[in-house]
């Protein structure tokens, strides 16, 4: 499967670098392999790795051009925040993960570490179980990836 994955170097509107580092190298080869890989064992439509922010670090499967992959993203990760502060009002710890359900297909969000967010489109192809349990191991993986960014 080819790599759908943009290439940001994370350098603000005024032309100063952001403060945050994009992957490159070994490191881009070796999350797009592992987030291929997760793809096809939970078979899965799509997978994206978002920072925090938002900012779309890479994305992994099919997709429409009619999807807004920078738009996804960024809601995803405004969706992961709002369940952090619902839980912060309930006096409760994180919520972990976050789903989105339609007819046909679910939507997750879970966290990566301390800078990133794993976001998942899968449709009846996909047990929950399934995509949650590989998601768990997945952050494993990435999680030292990541955090050294």
């Amino acid at each position: 499967m080819p790599s759908m994955s943009p290439h940001f170097d994370r350098v603000s509107a005024g032309g100063q670098e952001s403060g945050k580092k994009a992957l490159f190298g070994a490191d881009r080869a070796r999350v797009d392999k592992l987030l291929v890989e997760y793809l096809k064992t939970v078979k899965a439509t799509y997978v994206l790795l978002v920072d925090r922010e938002g900012q779309l670090i890479t994305v992994q499967g099919e997709r429409s051009d009619q999807v807004d992959m920078l738009m996804v993203a960024a809601l995803a990760a405004g969706s992961y925040e709002v369940s952090r502060q619902i839980a912060k009002a309930l006096r409760k710890s994180d919520f972990s993960i976050v789903y989105e359900e339609s007819p046909t297909d679910t939507f997750q969000v879970s966290s990566i570490g301390k800078r990133a967010l794993l976001a998942v489109l899968f449709d009846t192809r996909a047990t929950l179980g399934m995509v949650r349990l590989y998601a768990q191991k997945l952050a494993q993986q990435l999680a030292p990836i990541l955090d050294g960014m």
